[in-house]
């Protein structure tokens, strides 16, 4: 199970104490790619999914090599 629920205090992460490493790999990534290429949403989705499940020591590899967002 990832997480809780209680109708009170809403959800809660049940995944403490564990790390994560994501890989995300692209042909538009880059540190300033122009607007037509859109913008990163996969990154953000997965932090904040690991952040909710509450492992919060996660880092992110990506290819080519851009900077974290956030």
């Amino acid at each position: 199970m990832v997480f809780g629920f209680d109708p009170a205090s809403g959800y809660t992460g049940l995944v403490t104490g564990k790390k994560a490493a994501v890989v995300y790999t692209g042909a538009v990534y880059g540190p300033t790619p122009p607007p037509g290429y859109g913008s990163d949403f996969q990154q953000t989705f997965f932090d904040d999914l690991l952040d909710w499940a509450d492992i919060t020591d996660h880092s992110a590899i990506t290819f080519p090599a851009q900077p974290r967002h956030g």
